[in-house]
């Protein structure tokens, strides 16, 4: 899920969070907004994944303005730290598409 940034997210991690709680996992690259309700309401309590450095989508010059994690909602409560270019290193062409969420600890 990569909701809408804007005054749409608490929405979107509402709903994630709660069919996590239901059962489902669903994973959301969401700003790392630790100053904000939503992420306090809906986001601690589940896998948050923080990104080190700035996620650049394809197609734009400059990154994200701020930090982003990956949450895994429905998985048990833990932190971890991802270093990005690390983690897609070696991917060739699928490095700026695709990241692997299964097997990347810190």
């Amino acid at each position: 899920m990569n909701p809408p940034y804007g005054q749409a997210i608490p929405r979107w991690v509402q709903k994630a969070d709660e069919a996590g709680r239901h059962g489902s996992m669903v994973v959301g690259l969401l700003p790392a907004r630790t100053d904000t309700r939503w992420w306090w309401s809906n986001v601690i309590g589940n896998e948050i994944r923080f990104l080190k450095g700035r996620v650049k989508f394809n197609g734009h010059i400059k990154p994200a303005p701020f930090p982003s994690a990956l949450v895994v909602f429905g998985a048990p409560a833990q932190v971890l730290w991802l270093d990005l270019p690390a983690v897609t290193r070696g991917f060739g062409p699928l490095a700026d598409t695709s990241l692997p969420m299964t097997t990347q600890s810190c």
